[in-house]
């Protein structure tokens, strides 16, 4: 059984990107999920989505949104250590 939690989203007139944390229930590392939806910039309808799984230590190594990470760390604040999914996401 896999348990995320999203962290961030960041939303605007013409893309989305969802950021969740993942702990797969089968002993696998737990990484980060980005998803993202995008419309051309033109206005058309043809949409560009898709997603990707990140380890953690790229996610925050890398050239990732700071607001994500800073929502993340948050996140990881929040867990007590060895607590692998600490609350429901709100509706």
């Amino acid at each position: 059984m896999k348990n995320d939690i999203k962290f961030y989203n960041q939303p605007s007139a013409d893309r989305e990107d969802w950021y969740r944390l993942v702990v797969p229930g089968d002993e696998a590392d737990p990484f980060i999920e980005h998803t993202w939806s995008y419309r051309n910039a033109d206005g058309s309808m043809e949409m560009n989505s898709g997603r990707a799984c990140i380890p953690i230590s790229d996610f925050l190594s890398k050239e990732y949104p700071k607001e994500a990470k800073a929502h993340f760390r948050k996140l990881l604040a929040t867990m007590a250590p060895g607590e692998s999914y600490p609350y429901s996401e709100p509706e």
